[in-house]
């Protein structure tokens, strides 16, 4: 039975989980922009020293399947 129906803790954190699969991410992003050593900010989950690397963090969305925007 599902966490959710228990309405206990899963055992696996949502944030957990996303932290364990984004290595394999970032990796491609190193190799989309030729394998450079690429600086990763935790806090803002951006590259800090290239724009090109940030760019392959998202995707543009047609309207009206748009993401909304974090502040």
């Amino acid at each position: 039975e599902p966490a959710v129906r228990r309405r206990t803790t899963p055992a696996a954190d949502v944030e957990e989980g996303h932290l364990s699969t984004l290595l394999a991410p970032l990796a491609h992003i190193s190799f989309r922009v030729r394998n450079r050593q690429l600086e990763f900010d935790t806090e803002s989950e951006t590259f800090t020293n290239s724009d090109e690397a940030n760019g392959y963090l998202g995707r543009a969305y047609r309207e009206p399947w748009v993401l909304p925007s974090v502040a």
